[in-house]
């Protein structure tokens, strides 16, 4: 579990450092791009460490499954961790008003990174609850894994509409 959790810091915590460094611009458009790579580092770490999660349970030698202690520390001191710590660290793109809203996508991101050690189950046990319903859903689960960016992407659009008065807007690319 801990080498899994290496690669995870690597990448999450320099993707933390570059958006935290490019967080503190006053140009609205690169901002704006800060925000949006945000939800997408979250997104690439919750679809990374699902990868990592099944590769780890399929392996055939069961010396290298984890076990559910380590999924636990995987989740708490890896996803939920540098969820908070990369939310932090971009929160100064976010307006004044909206500064909580990048906390709000890391709760999420929370949430989900701790459905894989609650799904956890030890090889060769039947399947039930939550690991019976993430091994058939496999599309919802990756689906459930977008719902960060997905929020954050829905929160810039409305940012959008609603920077300007509904009238002064242009439609033309609108089909009817």
């Amino acid at each position: 579990m801990a080498l899994l959790l290496l690669p995870l810091w690597l990448f999450g915590g320099a993707a933390a450092g570059i958006l935290g460094a490019a967080a503190g611009t006053d140009r609205p458009h690169l901002a704006a791009i800060v925000r949006i790579s945000y939800g997408l580092v979250l997104t690439a770490e919750l679809l990374a460490s699902a990868v990592a999660f099944s590769a780890a349970e399929s392996n055939p030698d069961s010396s290298a499954r984890g076990s559910q202690s380590g999924w636990w520390l995987y989740a708490l001191a890896g996803g939920v961790l540098l969820s908070l710590l990369t939310a932090a660290a971009v929160r100064s793109a976010y307006p004044r008003r909206a500064r909580l809203v990048p906390f709000a996508a890391a709760l999420l991101a929370s949430g989900l990174y701790l459905g894989f050690p609650l799904g956890f189950v030890p090889g060769g046990d039947p399947l039930t609850g939550l690991g019976l319903w993430e091994h058939r859903h496999h599309s919802l689960d990756v689906l459930l894994l977008l719902v960060p960016l997905a929020s954050l992407l829905g929160w810039e659009l409305w940012r959008v509409a609603t920077r300007r008065p509904h009238h002064e807007l242009d439609h033309s690319d609108l089909v009817a």
